[in-house]
């Protein structure tokens, strides 16, 4: 079945695959799902309007039923944006469990909705057609230099797929961050910054509003999480200290052979006077070591 074949490890990962997560998660159907997802199905047959179809959408968003596409094909032609953008979303999530026979049907259906004036349902409707036809196109996948892997957004985290075997894993699947592109369903092309010859990618994460974090993965390694705290002890402006508790902000600006540039953007406390500062620092990937270049920037 595609559905076997699409959940098949990615033997060069150290994450947990695909297969494995969606059991620890609760994605499989399990035989105590099934009245549920049905019910879902049938709500959103059964004209209880726009309201009651989203609210079936949102209760079938993390199982695997089969019959999940075949339901929100005909949503696509709804009169709301929201169903039409969550249908959309759901057939590209799903794209393993649609025939190759059956994929021209629900491009075509799709295909209605990239001349919406809804910036969120293009993006969603682009996802789902490159999902599907595994083109990839646009600005909703960031491919790898090599071509092998291709990153997406999905269930609010970076997910990796691995072309040579049309297999995916749900990257940092059990941590709190956000991939940026999540929130308002935008293009994740500026939150993905390939390294230019190796496999390895640096992903923009957000964990409140005004904290925001790198996550590095590369092949035969996995993730490297760039998190705050870490920073915070290597960090050490002139004068005053950080403050734990502020807002703090990673960001991935450019890679230099296997290093990786950053700015941080951090809150210094300095006898009552409180300023914002950013530094500079890179991450060397061989090493997994940060060499500081500048820590006492203020900023306007």
């Amino acid at each position: 079945m595609a559905l076997n074949r699409a959940m098949k490890p990615i033997h060069s990962l150290h994450m947990v695959v695909v297969a494995a997560l969606l059991v620890a998660s609760g994605d499989s159907l399990r035989a105590e799902d099934d009245a549920e997802v049905t019910a879902a199905l049938e709500q959103l047959q059964a004209g209880h309007g726009l309201d009651g179809q989203l609210d079936a959408l949102r209760r079938i968003t993390t199982s695997l039923d089969p019959r999940i596409p075949a339901a929100c094909r005909p949503l696509l032609a709804s009169t709301g944006q929201s169903i039409r953008r969550n249908a959309a979303r759901a057939i590209g999530s799903r794209w393993h469990q649609i025939p190759k026979a059956e994929r021209p049907g629900y491009l075509r259906s799709l295909s209605a909705n990239l001349k919406s004036n809804d910036p969120a349902l293009v993006n969603m409707t682009h996802r789902a057609t490159g999902l599907l036809d595994r083109t990839y196109r646009g600005d909703m996948f960031s491919r790898s230099p090599n071509g092998r892997w291709v990153i997406y957004e999905r269930r609010g985290k970076p997910c990796l797929i691995d072309t040579r075997t049309d297999t995916e894993e749900l990257l940092g699947h059990h941590n709190e961050s956000w991939f940026l592109p999540a929130i308002g369903n935008e293009p994740i092309q500026p939150s993905c910054l390939w390294h230019p010859k190796g496999e390895m990618v640096a992903l923009q994460m957000l964990v409140f509003r005004h904290t925001s974090l790198v996550w590095i993965w590369r092949h035969k390694t996995g993730l490297r999480l760039i998190l705050p705290k870490e920073l915070i002890s290597i960090l050490k402006p002139a004068e005053g200290r950080i403050l734990p508790n502020s807002s703090f902000t990673i960001r991935p600006e450019s890679w230099r052979d296997d290093t990786l540039q950053l700015t941080v953007g951090f809150t210094v406390e300095n006898k009552g006077n409180v300023n914002e500062r950013v530094g500079v620092l890179r991450w060397n990937a061989d090493i997994d070591q940060f060499n500081i270049l500048s820590d006492n920037v203020r900023t306007q």
